[in-house]
């Protein structure tokens, strides 16, 4: 079902784009199973509330051809007047209109995208999970870093003014002028307004759809729940969901870079539910955590993350459905938090994943992921970070750092990381 979910998700946008042919062959395989597109039962609904909406609808099977004869028939008629205003540009991420326009929001996959990464997925043996070398990782971040970024996006990326300050108060006001009482009391900090300004490289019109959006979420989703149910008087169906969720140690906040940035450590390898619900809820609390760690460490807004594959299995992978859930949560809610992310020993298989996931990730998030592997990765994160503090599958020591405890983690305060009360 994720299956056909995604190749009806990637078919609509082809037609947009007048790739016809595309489009046809992956609802021909979708229409071909002679039944309903997707069926959701009760659970599967509640997902669909929580989930942000960018997702392809639940429609009968009648109906979804219907809506692909009468897409492809204007297509058709659009194709014949009129040339496409976008470039697909590194396997789905659409490229600026021509006027300086800026687009936060990647495409889904293009056809490029998806038949190299099933071409790639049938030559691989599950089996045999190797590392990459240093050569394939040195490979894969040149692959990744081959677009360079603007100087007003590096600006971003080590938290300086995108714009001149009255440029940027403007900006702000007018944004907040257009939220009501409602939503400004939703408001995460009193930044929150200024990190959509810049994540939308100043278009007001944009940010302000952007952040309604996000206030929006953050009140269905229960964000602010979240965050407290450890306080005294808090939740305690919520308190026991992120226990549980968090007892293999997966995603958790440890130590700092060199300029006070929290680290959140995650290892898909510990996965050990199977709730998207819960597994979103235990990512939102970790992210909060995270930033609250660094805004009193050193009253900067952006965290780093470290995911560490040590134990990955490809049977383990999580389906499509939650890395994508995870990818919006975290581009279209917590925009301008990202320092950098560090992929540790990403294994060989991992390619796969990558050319699954990559064309839902815009350029400048792209740009903050670092492939890290043996002698080399272990120098770039030594320029970051203090290696004595950080754990084995970042660099650090093998012996002499404390071991993770969830009990101890989570009943600590919410704003330190582990063990830093020890410290």
């Amino acid at each position: 079902a994720n299956n056909n979910l995604r190749l009806a998700s990637s078919a609509l946008p082809a037609i947009n784009h007048l790739d016809l042919d595309f489009a046809r062959q992956s609802f021909k395989k979708v229409l071909s199973f002679g039944h309903t597109l997707v069926t959701l039962h009760s659970r599967r609904n509640q997902r669909q509330r929580h989930r942000p909406a960018l997702f392809f609808p639940s429609i009968p099977l009648s109906e979804a051809s219907s809506i692909v004869k009468k897409k492809c028939f204007a297509a058709e008629k659009k194709k014949e007047m009129t040339s496409p205003t976008n470039d697909i540009v590194d396997d789905g991420v659409v490229a600026p209109p021509s006027d300086g326009g800026a687009s936060s929001s990647p495409e889904s996959p293009t056809k490029d995208a998806i038949s190299r990464a099933t071409s790639y997925a049938s030559s691989v043996s599950a089996s045999t999970l190797t590392e990459m070398s240093d050569g394939e990782v040195e490979k894969l971040n040149a692959d990744v870093h081959s677009e360079q970024l603007s100087d007003l996006e590096v600006n971003l990326m080590v938290e300086k003014p995108l714009f001149d300050e009255e440029v940027e108060r403007e900006g702000c006001r007018k944004i907040l002028e257009a939220l009501s009482e409602e939503e400004k009391e939703c408001l995460a900090d009193r930044n929150h307004v200024l990190r959509h300004f810049r994540a939308e490289k100043g278009d007001i019109e944009s940010a302000t759809k952007k952040l309604k959006q996000t206030l929006a979420w953050r009140k269905e989703f229960e964000v602010e729940k979240i965050k407290h149910c450890f306080d005294e008087g808090g939740d305690e169906e919520l308190r026991s969901i992120l226990s549980r969720e968090n007892e293999t140690g997966k995603v958790y906040a440890r130590g700092y870079d060199k300029e006070g940035r929290a680290i959140l450590y995650l290892t898909p390898g510990m996965e050990n539910t199977k709730d998207e619900i819960d597994q979103m809820r235990h990512l939102v609390y970790q992210m909060e955590r995270a930033i609250a760690c660094t805004a009193k460490k050193s009253g900067k807004e952006k965290i780093n993350i470290i995911i560490n594959f040590k134990g990955f299995k490809i049977r383990n992978a999580p389906p499509m459905s939650t890395t994508r859930y995870t990818v919006d949560i975290l581009q279209l809610h917590y925009c301008e938090r990202l320092h950098r992310s560090y992929v540790c020993n990403p294994p060989m298989v991992f390619r796969t994943f990558w050319a699954m996931v990559s064309p839902f990730l815009d350029s400048v998030t792209k740009e903050k992921i670092i492939f890290v592997h043996g002698e080399p990765g272990k120098k770039i994160l030594e320029e970051r970070f203090d290696l004595s503090k950080m754990e084995a599958c970042a660099g650090g020591p093998a012996e002499g750092v404390l071991e993770f405890d969830t009990k101890q983690y989570m009943s600590s305060s919410f704003d330190t990381t582990f063990d830093e009360e020890l410290n």
